[in-house]
């Protein structure tokens, strides 16, 4: 490795784990290898995992990096790697309560993915944290999709409102149509909060969303997972949810269904306008027939304002000036 690519592949392992320090999160050597950052100005090719390690380790001896219970984090920050395993621990919790949650809705007519996102994607949870999710409808079904699931998730006392408790309740922040997977909204932000979703049903959609998201996030990411990547927490099918599902489908297809979707939105949208109006928002609400997503409150712009402080501070231009995905 020349003298260029050693102190790129430094200066982003680097980056990397300052990012993740300003979320409070250390990161395990297969993480800093997994979200590694790639710099705005200069190539840097995909490292082995064992290239790495051996720059982490390095770091360590150096004392450029602190190593304790399987995490490397930056200096003076032990009391994150405690903190990070309490909140691994916590998130197992909530784990089964979501993979519970997500089994059932297999049987929501024209849902085709649900995954988990936010900070149980990255195990970064509190007690009191809800359950972001992201899910993935039929096109030309998703004020039909958001109807069922509000419906179904109020009955059962499961989905977060926008007051009043949070822990273990799902917030159904964002909804994509089948053929909508692409995401204009792009910065280092979201391509590290994308690359993180985990399938619980769905996983031929979540490949497809890789793929499609794949060009732009790799401007932040030096690799992102390959296409067909399965994982442990994905929940078996069911046979009898699947015919409660296609039974659904079509009794909500054709004609009917497509009167039905209409209304819904017509009506959903109303609402949705109505609480925009209502609020103060710093981050992003879209409501369309291809894209939902209510983050009206994001971290994005400061975080990365933050970031962008420290990339300066240390010299890392090849990082910083990041800008967000065009909040409101």
């Amino acid at each position: 490795m020349d003298t260029v690519d050693f102190l790129l592949l430094r200066h982003a392992i680097i980056a990397t784990l300052v990012y993740h320090d300003l979320l409070e999160m250390p990161l395990t050597a297969t993480e800093v290898w997994r979200y590694l950052f790639r710099p705005r100005e200069g190539e840097l090719k995909v490292p082995s995992f064992s290239e790495i390690e051996q720059f982490l380790n390095d770091m360590v001896k150096e004392g450029t990096l602190i190593f304790s219970l399987g995490y490397y984090a930056l200096p003076s920050r032990e009391k994150l790697v405690i903190q990070r395993i309490r909140s691994h621990a916590v998130a197992q919790i909530k784990w089964r309560r979501l993979r519970h949650i997500a089994w059932f809705l297999q049987a929501i007519p024209f849902l085709e993915m649900v995954a988990a996102s936010g900070s149980l994607a990255r195990e970064l949870v509190k007690e009191d944290s809800d359950l972001d999710v992201l899910l993935v409808t039929r096109s030309g079904r998703i004020w039909t999709v958001r109807f069922i699931v509000t419906i179904v998730l109020d009955a059962l006392g499961l989905r977060r409102r926008p007051t009043g408790p949070t822990k273990n309740l799902v917030c159904l922040n964002h909804y994509l149509a089948q053929d909508a997977l692409k995401l204009p909204y792009q910065s280092m932000y979201t391509a590290l909060e994308y690359a993180r979703i985990v399938p619980l049903f769905g996983e031929k959609q979540c490949w497809k969303f890789r793929t499609e998201n794949k060009e732009w996030i790799e401007k932040y990411l030096v690799w992102t997972l390959s296409d067909s990547t399965k994982h442990i927490k994905t929940v078996k099918q069911f046979f009898v949810l699947n015919v409660i599902k296609r039974v659904g489908e079509f009794v909500l297809s054709g004609f009917v269904g497509d009167f039905v979707e209409k209304w819904l939105g017509n009506e959903q949208k109303k609402r949705i306008t109505r609480g925009i109006e209502a609020s103060e928002t710093g981050g992003r609400v879209i409501a369309s027939a291809m894209h939902l997503e209510f983050h009206p409150h994001s971290k994005e712009a400061p975080l990365l304002k933050a970031f962008n402080e420290k990339m300066a501070q240390m010299g890392l231009t090849e990082f910083g000036n990041q800008k967000d995905s065009g909040l409101s």
